[in-house]
């Protein structure tokens, strides 16, 4: 119960998983290999930089929307 306790008060006192955001943008944003993060359904949640280049749209425009063809989850499956 204390290293709970102890835990519970790491987490909101000192921010302990708050280092994640600037991990994010240290390795994702500068990875020179085009990265496209999707959800369950296949849609585009994220891509980084290299990617935008690759695929010739800018993220704004592509979040949401389908990230693989419709063949692909049938051979994924």
């Amino acid at each position: 119960m204390l290293s709970g306790l102890a835990l519970a008060w790491s987490l909101f006192r000192f921010h302990l998983f708050d280092t994640v955001p600037g991990a994010h943008s240290a390795i994702f944003e500068d990875l020179s290999d085009g990265v496209l993060v999707l959800d369950a359904q296949g849609r585009i949640v994220d891509f980084n930089p290299s990617a935008e280049r690759i695929i010739g749209c800018r993220a704004g425009a592509a979040i949401g929307r389908p990230g693989m063809p419709a063949w692909w989850s049938a051979i994924a499956t």
